[in-house]
């Protein structure tokens, strides 16, 4: 079965969209402040970064973070493009209508909370992985489009990571990171982005590790505990990130508790409690 990646209206997930908009009528509210309200959304921050890169602003694939893009387009831009986003109400339309697109979104944040504070322990630019983490399953809203409700069903499974791959594969030859790859891949998004997303679930290769691949990896298995608030145990972490992220037993359970702290902070910042 061949799978080919067209454009998909993806709606806005951000779920306090009525304060956004009365945020974005302050004249005072600074472009940091803006960036830290968008950011919260990987539909929002793809099309923005999208927009950003594309052919009219000559940037070719160079912008990574929301913050970027933001400069790139200036704040009025910005703000005007948030604004008709929010305002277009996707929620009330087919596909996404009955399904529970909150638990999609939260799921997101928590494993891009994670990618911010692993990115700390790198070199890997802090704003580059959140935006990650953010978009490292957009492809699940593109499958959502394509393939109408045999995927719904299968979503519904609450099959989450590698076992909700190997299910896409065996019922539609295709999985949700290549199909979010190849649309960030359309968008000229910087290659990092685009290739993290593509590879998140390929085989780990300790011996030549590609570090955004594993820090989304390791953001896959931490950020479950930390949005469902469970435990994990140091030793479930796997040897190759206790090495590149310099996790010990000492410093796991203060590293969990800064990433939930984390979390919690955009949560509350977007006032989905």
């Amino acid at each position: 079965m061949s799978f080919h990646c067209v454009h998909a209206d993806i709606p806005v997930l951000l779920p306090s969209s009525a304060h956004l908009i009365q945020r974005l009528q302050d004249d005072e509210l600074s472009l940091e402040e803006v960036a830290a309200l968008v950011q919260l959304d990987p539909v929002l921050t793809s099309k923005l970064l999208k927009v950003a890169n594309s052919a009219f602003f000559g940037m070719g694939g160079r912008i990574a973070s929301i913050e970027e893009a933001m400069m790139v387009l200036g704040l009025a831009n910005t703000r005007g493009f948030v604004l008709a986003e929010v305002l277009m109400e996707h929620f009330k339309q087919a596909p996404w209508c009955n399904l529970d697109l909150k638990q999609f979104w939260l799921e997101s944040l928590g494993v891009a909370a994670c990618c911010h504070m692993l990115a700390h322990r790198t070199l890997v630019p802090p704003t580059l992985a959140f935006s990650v983490g953010l978009l490292h399953q957009i492809g699940v809203l593109v499958l959502l489009v394509q393939l109408g409700e045999p995927y719904q069903r299968l979503w519904s499974q609450s099959l989450r990571g590698a076992a909700l791959v190997e299910q896409e594969q065996q019922q539609f030859h295709f999985d949700h990171a290549q199909a979010g790859a190849d649309l960030l891949g359309q968008w000229n998004l910087p290659p990092d982005i685009v290739n993290a997303v593509a590879e998140q679930y390929w085989p780990m290769q300790a011996d030549s590790p590609q570090i955004l691949v594993e820090l989304l990896r390791c953001a896959h298995d931490l950020g479950h505990a930390v949005y469902t608030e469970q435990t994990v145990e140091f030793k479930m972490v796997h040897w190759l990130h206790v090495d590149l992220f310099r996790l010990s037993e000492s410093n796991f359970d203060q590293t969990l508790k800064t990433m939930r702290s984390k979390y919690q902070s955009l949560i509350h910042l977007a006032e989905c409690k």
